[in-house]
């Protein structure tokens, strides 16, 4: 085995993002995981065990619910608000790379906050959410936060919901590309945080303990899931490697790294631009293991029994239901 690039055994500790950095991780994790529907609203979906990270998005953004989904062990981020989305629609601009996510940035997100202009907030005007809580005692459900903007006090609960239905009827215009368009960005950098958000929604960190007639064999396998084969190719290159697979019954892209080499790579980038949650005590163990394959030890009964042991903890972790901390 060639001469490995040394990593520090001392890993960085988790800092706070800057708004900077938050901006290109969260560009990164909508690429990934995220998506705008058809009313303009921000949707991230979560592991279970990582609503500590969407509720420190929550908090970053100011605006959004993060919910369980019934029957599933995930859960999701939603962002409404038209100020919220507003906010995060400067937030990703030219840092989105996903070509669907940039459709929908351009015809669903930005021609709805045009429609969705604030109005006065005076002592005559009432939120549509507000009046929604006040009639959920007669048994009526709350409409999504999205459609809070401020309005006029209706004389009944039906016209307030009359109202909302309107607003969906307007019908979108095209985006102006000169008014507020986002730049699609062609080449994955190691010097933002973009990757590490996409690795926090698609990424798997795993290892592979094999044994062979001549002796025992680990990889150290980084792979990622999309159905986007441009991304993953980009990807590709900037790690300067790796493997693109497509598997039909799924009908996904898959790309695939074994090279130790570029796990050195991929350390020395994610020991800077950080994954959050269970995804950092996943990462963490999978460092480990490198560093133990750095110094030969994967080659001896115990390095290897070692190694063996931190996959049973990343497998035990990512059948654990629990939230991890977090911190954005």
């Amino acid at each position: 085995m060639p001469s490995l690039k040394r990593i520090d055994v001392h890993r960085p500790k988790l800092k706070k993002l800057t708004l900077e950095q938050f901006s290109f991780f969260l560009a990164g994790l909508i690429d990934a995981d995220g998506h705008i529907n058809k009313l303009g609203y921000l949707i991230i979906s979560f592991h279970r065990r990582d609503l500590s990270v969407a509720y420190d998005i929550k908090k970053r953004i100011g605006y959004g619910t993060v919910s369980l989904v019934a029957d599933k062990k995930a859960g999701i981020f939603i962002c409404s608000h038209p100020t919220g989305r507003r906010f995060i629609r400067q937030l990703v601009k030219n840092k989105l790379m996903n070509q669907e996510r940039i459709k929908q940035y351009h015809r669903r997100l930005v021609p709805r906050l045009d429609i969705q202009k604030p109005t006065s907030t005076s002592k005559n005007t009432i939120s549509c959410r507000r009046l929604l809580e006040s009639e959920s005692k007669q048994g009526l459900a709350l409409l999504p936060e999205g459609n809070c903007q401020p309005l006029l006090l209706p004389s009944s609960f039906a016209e307030a919901k009359e109202r909302q239905k309107k607003q969906r009827r307007q019908p979108l215009k095209a985006l102006d590309e000169g008014r507020c368009p986002t730049i699609n960005q062609t080449f994955v950098s190691l010097e933002t945080h973009w990757l590490a958000g996409f690795i926090q929604g698609d990424g798997s960190f795993q290892i592979k303990c094999l044994s062979r007639n001549k002796g025992h064999e680990v990889r150290i396998v980084l792979q990622i899931d999309l159905k986007d084969v441009d991304i993953l190719d980009k990807i590709r290159k900037a790690l300067g490697g790796g493997y693109i697979g497509y598997r039909a019954s799924q009908n996904t892209y898959y790309y695939s790294s074994v090279s130790f080499a570029r796990a050195a790579v991929l350390i020395r980038y994610l020991d800077k631009f950080q994954v959050r949650g269970s995804c950092a005590t996943l990462y963490t163990l999978w460092r480990k293991s490198y560093l133990i394959v750095q110094e030969k030890g994967h080659l001896s009964q115990r390095g290897f029994n070692r190694i063996s042991k931190m996959k049973a903890q990343m497998s035990k972790l990512r059948s654990n239901e629990g939230i991890v901390p977090s911190i954005l």
